[in-house]
């Protein structure tokens, strides 16, 4: 399955409609019914990938469809910086920003890369903001290359001051980080 493949695949062709907020979601019945079908797709055509490797997938796809409970069982017993990484986002989703922290601290180094084209995804992230002095200073913080801690301490900040104007973008942000971080997991099976 080449990358463009698996971006066409209905669950992930669906990523501009799931992950609709910053924290605590709600899980989308319509997407958690693609969740199965989906992950035996790609598991059927990397059947002999590691299990580690598949599980990273599977926890992404739960992810994006919101589940944090089946995604947190899975992700909670890789042991592999992509593992780390998809806990840390989980946990991010659900408020726990102390413990998102900690796991960023333990996923290393991840090249953040938008699967389209190869771009460090912080590169997306000016255009995305907007003008507006906030928007100045979060995007000096999201410089080239993306940190993902970096963006978990600003979604702290900006839910702690209940900033909602601003969760659209960064919602899109996390879509973005979503995509780059299930791109890595899909060529560590493949």
């Amino acid at each position: 399955m080449h990358q463009q493949d698996w971006m066409n695949l209905p669950l992930v062709a669906e990523i501009d409609n799931a992950l609709s907020s910053l924290v605590a979601p709600r899980p989308c019945s319509r997407l958690l019914a693609m969740v199965p079908q989906t992950f035996q797709t790609i598991s059927k055509r990397y059947h002999v990938a590691g299990p580690a490797a598949l599980a990273c997938v599977e926890a992404g796809l739960w992810l994006l469809a919101d589940d944090l409970d089946t995604c947190h069982k899975l992700c909670q017993d890789i042991a592999t910086p992509l593992g780390s990484a998809w806990h840390a986002i989980m946990h991010r989703r659900e408020g726990d920003f102390s413990n998102s922290l900690y796991w960023w601290g333990r996923a290393g180094s991840i090249r953040w890369l938008d699967p389209r084209d190869g771009a460090d995804i912080a590169e997306r992230i000016g255009p995305m903001a907007g003008t507006g002095e906030l928007w100045r200073q979060v995007s000096l913080k999201l410089v080239s290359p993306y940190d993902p801690a970096m963006f978990t301490r600003i979604v702290e900040a900006f839910t702690r001051a209940k900033l909602t104007e601003s969760e659209n973008v960064l919602v899109r942000i996390g879509r973005l980080e979503w995509l780059a971080l299930f791109a890595a997991s899909m060529a560590a099976i493949g």
